[in-house]
């Protein structure tokens, strides 16, 4: 199976949190008394519960996924008028700290330090306990994206969903946060194999996008790029082609073609090419994205694995097997260095790894690796995952 490029990406991470940054003003968040005009909640009930909030870590509610019904956004509309009441109990070194806590889990999360970025931002996310502030949307935004590039799918689907009602309710639905939220939901539900659901959330978030930053604009081109990917998920190749060119047609204006963002891009029309048959062409594709991600981001990233992952599927659909397996193996250390061994990419490499062993006719070491794939699947996903199907399938075909 091929993989796709997505927000797992630490130059675009970087750039979307520097662009996401742009887009607030960060004038007076110290100020409680101008930052409390935004809210429109009772004040005074909330005061007495920030008063008697506890300080405990924030642990979100593991729930099933909501239904596409959960996912719909009523039309653009302007945030409801804000009732001036009494101002929220939070001094200005409970802010500063909740600011310092939400940076300190971002710098660790850069690192691929997820359990420390997970325990920082869950801290920040406590600090602002029930009351409704666009600071507590962003951190809830923030440990959900953490905790979806940690594997934790279901409780990043449901922190991203508090983020967006968040975002609503004090921006209005039409604002690009909520855009940015919807985005995120829609990369969630692909990762979890629920691509159909995807589509949806994805579309709100490029209608959003379009409407207030503009078709050309980066956070559109990202989009466009995700429902690419999913389309070609479905099937939908044509759809995918055209959406990922023109993804980088919008990426060349905003970055430029020597960019993270635009190596993706070359990366996943690479996945076209290869579901269409045609494997030179994707090759060629999948080389010329490693060599600008080589440049511009370096070795030792997830995206770079992901990468040379693609170039070993084609080797090993080309019968090339002793290549594509020296393509997984150094995709499976730079993962073990940075994501862990536990983390749901290494089930897939190691999947990988197994299927090209099957193909060169070593059951056995094919079935070793297909184990330890299984191994980590069950751990991190459950049972009941596509990543988890296929290799018991593959496991199967062994017999």
């Amino acid at each position: 199976m091929c993989i796709r490029d997505s927000y797992y990406d630490s130059g675009n991470g970087a750039l979307l949190f520097e662009d996401f940054s742009a887009t607030r003003s960060t004038a007076g968040r110290g100020d409680l008394a101008e930052i409390s005009t935004k809210l429109a909640r009772e004040m005074n009930e909330l005061a007495l519960i920030a008063q008697s909030q506890s300080r405990e870590m924030f642990s979100p509610t593991k729930v099933a996924f909501p239904s596409t019904q959960m996912l719909e956004i009523p039309p653009p509309q302007a945030p409801s008028p804000v009732v001036q009441l009494a101002l929220p109990q939070l001094n200005e070194e409970e802010l500063n700290l909740a600011v310092l806590y939400k940076y300190q889990g971002l710098q660790s999360r850069d690192v691929f330090n997820f359990e420390d970025a997970l325990n920082q931002l869950q801290a920040a996310s406590s600090i602002y306990g029930t009351l409704e502030r666009e600071e507590k949307a962003d951190i809830l935004y923030e440990l959900g994206v953490t905790q979806m590039l940690a594997g934790k799918l279901i409780k990043a689907n449901d922190t991203l969903h508090k983020s967006l009602t968040l975002r609503q309710r004090l921006l209005g639905s039409g604002h690009a946060d909520c855009g940015r939220s919807l985005l995120r939901i829609g990369e969630v539900l692909w990762r979890a194999g629920r691509s159909k659901e995807a589509v949806f959330s994805l579309t709100q978030a490029q209608q959003v996008f379009t409407s207030t930053l503009g078709e050309n604009s980066a956070e559109a081109g990202e989009a466009m790029g995700l429902l690419g990917v999913v389309n070609e998920e479905l099937g939908n190749l044509v759809e995918a082609e055209a959406s990922f060119k023109r993804a980088m047609d919008i990426l060349r204006r905003t970055t430029g073609d020597a960019s993270p963002q635009f190596a993706k891009a070359l990366m996943n029309l690479g996945v076209v090419y290869e579901s269409r048959g045609d494997y030179q062409l994707a090759l060629s594709q999948y080389e010329q994205s490693l060599e600008l991600r080589r440049r511009t981001t370096g070795e030792r990233q997830p995206e770079f694995a992901t990468n040379l992952e693609n170039i070993g599927n084609v080797l090993d659909l080309m019968g090339e097997h002793e290549r594509a397996i020296r393509c997984y193996e150094q995709s499976k250390s730079i993962l073990e260095q940075t994501v862990g061994p536990t983390h749901p990419l290494m089930a897939h490499v190691l999947g990988l790894i197994g299927t090209s062993w099957h193909h060169r006719g070593d059951s056995r070491r094919a079935m070793e690796f297909y184990e330890k794939s299984l191994e980590i699947s069950r751990e991190s996903k459950g049972n009941k995952q596509p990543e988890y199907a296929r290799t018991v399938i593959n496991m199967g075909l062994l017999w």
